[in-house]
């Protein structure tokens, strides 16, 4: 799991990395309730070489920091 700064919505963060071949899953869909907490998204890496891993991980931090600037 990895928390999201303030403000940055989950949803969108999963859809816009899912069009970079990146997948994740938000946070939300975990909590009992549905809704509430602070943002964040949940990274799995299940079979992934490290090439793989670095290149999605840098691929997020790219869509998150467009999101900041």
């Amino acid at each position: 799991m990895a928390a999201l700064p303030e403000g940055v919505d989950e949803a969108a963060l999963v859809a816009a990395a899912a069009r970079r071949a990146v997948r994740l899953h938000a946070m939300r869909r975990y909590r009992v309730d549905g809704t509430g907490g602070p943002p964040a998204i949940v990274l799995g890496s299940g079979g992934l070489g490290a090439h793989a891993i670095r290149s999605g991980i840098a691929r997020v931090a790219d869509l998150l920091q467009a999101r900041l600037d």
